[in-house]
């Protein structure tokens, strides 16, 4: 598809995709207190079905030093006087994405979430066409710094392509050389994080979320129970990311087709990152057409 072909495309459904996310955002703040945090992902993802999307990727619950990429697997129960929960959604039409997360938390650092969300309103002004795509971060990192925080220098917002969750342009949460500007009409996923941390997360495993990304691989599994639930993962998901618990087998069969897929260099997986121990990150995210 011709990127001027895919930018049409995607602002036919972006009015659609901009109110679900919206309408399931009114679900979250009406549940998130004192919840179930494997139930309210699974009721998560199925509110966004309801109202007609699809999941682009599970719903990230991240407490804490945990920035992003965890998907709950066990039940755990939050408390936004203890927990800085970050709740990270993707919704998509067709392959045709849209990106969005918020914090919530009622503990006693609300200096994070205060410089967070500045950080992110401010830097959102300055992604338009024309501008170098390095400013968003320049913003961040000098509102960060007037707050004594750090933002989080390997992490950042990212372009969204058919049904690819991270594409060009990379979009640092901190000031970047490069002459690369932001083109009319491409939809950005930006994300701003915050931390009274090192300012950079590490990899943490186990990985919890994965992809397909070399389909053409799938004769290197031989056996045939395992590349059954390989093909599967493909065809429901194509090459967006997916959960162990979207997988409708036996749960040993899964464990076991997912790690040979990795080994096989068939399926990418998705580290959690992490913080240093101890610390909190806030996060705030939207995805918006470049004008």
């Amino acid at each position: 598809m011709k990127l001027e072909e895919y930018f049409e495309e995607y602002k036919k459904r972006f009015d659609k995709l901009k109110k679900i996310s919206e309408e399931v955002w009114n679900y979250i703040d009406k549940n998130i207190e004192n919840a179930n945090i494997l139930e309210l992902a699974k009721n998560i993802e199925e509110k966004i079905k309801e109202l007609g999307a699809k999941p682009a990727f599970p719903v990230n619950i991240s407490i804490n030093e945990i920035a992003a990429h965890y998907t709950p697997e066990e039940n755990f129960y939050i408390d936004l006087e203890k927990h800085m929960v970050k709740i990270d959604f993707g919704i998509h039409i067709d392959g045709y994405i849209f990106d969005t997360a918020k914090t919530y938390y009622k503990g006693i650092h609300q200096e994070i979430i205060e410089a967070t969300k500045k950080a992110f309103e401010e830097s959102l002004k300055e992604i338009k066409s024309g501008n170098k795509i390095n400013i968003p971060g320049k913003i961040v990192e000098e509102i960060a710094s007037e707050y004594k925080l750090k933002p989080i220098r390997n992490l950042g917002g990212h372009g969204l392509g058919y049904f690819k969750i991270h594409d060009k342009p990379s979009i640092l949460n901190t000031f970047f050389k490069t002459e690369e500007e932001f083109i009319s009409g491409m939809p950005i996923a930006w994300e701003v994080f915050i931390t009274n941390g090192n300012g950079y997360v590490k990899d943490s495993y186990p990985a919890l979320i994965f992809e397909i990304k070399n389909i053409d691989k799938i004769n290197l599994i031989r056996v045939a129970e395992l590349r059954k639930i390989i093909e599967h993962a493909y065809k429901e998901f194509k090459t967006l990311p997916f959960a162990k618990r979207w997988l409708n087998f036996e749960k040993n069969l899964v464990e076991l087709a997912i790690n040979e897929g990795v080994k096989k260099d068939i399926i990418y997986e998705y580290s959690v990152l992490k913080e240093s121990k101890n610390s909190f990150v806030a996060q705030f995210e939207t995805t918006i057409i470049v004008e």
